[in-house]
């Protein structure tokens, strides 16, 4: 989204607008937050999309003023007059059952079915897969450390920077002995605090192996 000719669409152009920063926020902001369309019908589906925005909005009246001679859209007479809160949709292969962010706010931690992921919080790009396998029912983060919980009762702990698994703690070991519902870190990051459908609350070291 550096620009709109990326995908076919000149934001710098609309109506003798002359500086492009202008319009290049409201362009990322449409691009992020419909990411999963572009992806799925292709970069031709930036005019669709833009034409519904605001008609005040400067994608719009890029649209405008650059539609394509004999390209039919399909505008709503309805449409919102105002601009969607919505910045960004992020789209998992599998359900997404929690969700945490990391303190430096860069990245997000998704619980996605049984997969512990690691996206950019700007884009939603997936940077890392961290457990595969599993099904993952929570997530927490802060600081330094990642910690998931699991169905089977598992906790894991990964370093937040090195993203390398720290600890893991079976219902063998001092875990829980059914699925976990929810963690969290203390306020400092040095402990973790789970809870469990086996009516247990348990408290461990963040760094504990």
């Amino acid at each position: 989204a550096k620009s709109g000719a990326t995908l076919g669409l000149d934001l710098g152009l609309a109506h003798g607008q002359t500086d492009r920063s202008v319009a290049i926020e409201p362009f990322e902001r449409l691009v992020l937050k419909e990411m999963p369309v572009l992806l799925r019908e292709g970069a031709g589906a930036i005019f669709q999309l833009a034409c519904q925005q605001p008609n005040a909005s400067p994608v719009y009246r890029s649209w405008e003023s650059q539609m394509p001679a004999g390209r039919r859209h399909l505008v709503w007479k309805n449409k919102p007059e105002k601009v969607d809160a919505c910045l960004l949709t992020i789209s998992c292969h599998e359900a997404v059952k929690d969700f945490a962010q990391l303190a430096e706010g860069g990245r997000y931690v998704v619980a996605a079915g049984t997969a512990v992921e690691v996206r950019d919080a700007r884009n939603g790009e997936l940077l890392e897969t961290l457990s595969k396998g599993d099904s993952v029912s929570c997530v927490a983060a802060c600081a330094g450390w990642i910690c998931a919980g699991f169905e089977s009762g598992t906790i894991k702990v990964w370093d937040a920077g090195t993203l390398e698994l720290k600890s893991e703690k079976t219902n063998a070991h001092s875990a829980h002995s059914e699925l976990i519902t929810s963690v969290a870190f203390s306020p400092d990051g040095t402990k973790i605090v789970s809870g469990s459908q086996d009516m247990t609350i348990n408290g461990m070291q963040a760094h504990s192996s």
